[in-house]
């Protein structure tokens, strides 16, 4: 039997992250791969859990339009309307803010208890192990960034579909975070994803009745704020790039323990048990968490660059991996210290 998919992915990045131990330095990219067929419900979803009434009508941006205004109050909506971001999410942030991002990363937590696991993949690009000079001497970061967007998105297309039961795999749309220097890179915008179909179709040319298509020519960058969007499709993008960027943020925090902001931790905690198993037993097909083919953390590469083959061609092209598949690696442990609230909740508990 033939199977289809058509899918829209959601991409965002973080800078400069310092493992305090070995003192190396991390970009993360993350990528949320929405199909058509989940991505009205989970959006509406997202935007249901925004209201913190425990029994409501549904969620409107706007209050006068809002099916609870008469128990409701033009300022509480305000507060419950605002963007969700890891990094500016903190112990003082609002009360809204704060039980909003907690009740969207449950969400998470709840999807993967009843085998509908929102797909994402992590990748984190160890700098430290890299030679910067082969990317350039101005816009490194932004040339780096450029190769690793396609091994994510590569890695992903394939293990969590064109190799996993599905024969057709179609891109609608590719939105990321908005982000100036990569808006206006001389290959990001349109080369990428021009590339990454050929590349893919290239690797599985001899699998039978195997095919990818990518629709846009270009990457969209969008303003994660949906109060800065122009239209309600693009205010929903804006949910699924503030809800990969709380994925990304708890993974980094429990990964590497970045802040000991008290909140950060409890967001954090919320993924534990699932971060945790995606590092260490990432290919358990028979674990409860249901995760297997469908989210994944990974880091590139194992040793400094001198010491891999082959790995960079020119600048526009994508990393191959030809030979050495150890250049992905795991990390052993998370470094977040586990939670020694009682009310904590941890994943085996939210899953009973």
């Amino acid at each position: 039997m033939l199977r289809s998919i058509t899918m829209r992915i959601y991409v965002d990045e973080q800078h400069q992250i310092l493992d305090k131990d070995t003192e190396e330095r991390y970009m993360a990219i993350a990528a949320l791969f929405v199909s058509e067929d989940e991505y009205k419900q989970t959006v509406n979803d997202l935007l249901r859990l925004r209201c913190l009434k425990e029994d409501h009508d549904g969620w409107h941006w706007d209050y006068a339009n809002c099916p609870s205004s008469d128990s409701c109050k033009d300022v509480w909506h305000k507060l419950n309307n605002k963007e969700l971001h890891f990094q500016t999410l903190h112990q003082t942030s609002s009360h809204p803010a704060k039980e909003i991002s907690k009740k969207w990363l449950r969400y998470v937590l709840e999807r993967n208890k009843h085998n509908k696991a929102i797909r994402f993949n992590i990748l984190y690009v160890n700098l430290t192990n890299l030679h910067i000079q082969k990317f350039g001497k101005t816009g490194w970061h932004e040339n780096a960034y450029n190769r690793f967007f396609r091994t994510n998105l590569k890695y992903a297309l394939k293990k969590f579909f064109l190799n996993n039961g599905f024969n057709k795999v179609i891109v609608s749309k590719v939105v990321h975070d908005n982000s100036t220097g990569l808006a206006i890179h001389k290959y990001f915008p349109e080369n990428n994803l021009r590339k990454l179909e050929i590349e893919i179709k290239n690797e599985i040319k001899n699998g039978r009745d195997k095919d990818l298509e990518i629709h846009p020519k270009r990457i969209q960058f969008l303003d994660s704020d949906h109060k800065k969007a122009s239209d309600s499709e693009d205010r929903y993008d804006c949910q699924f790039l503030q809800l990969v960027d709380l994925i990304l943020g708890a993974a980094t925090q429990n990964i590497f323990y970045t802040s000991n902001d008290k909140f950060k931790k409890e967001l954090a905690w919320i993924l534990r048990d699932l971060i945790g198993r995606l590092i260490t037993n990432p290919d358990n097909p028979h674990s409860s968490f249901h995760y297997h083919r469908k989210q994944n953390i990974s880091f590139f590469p194992s040793k400094k660059l001198e010491k891999a083959e082959q790995i960079f061609i020119d600048l526009n092209d994508s990393v191959r991996i030809e030979k050495d598949k150890d250049l992905f690696y795991r990390v052993e442990k998370l470094k977040l210290p586990p939670s020694s609230h009682p009310d904590q909740i941890t994943l085996e508990r939210w899953l009973k």
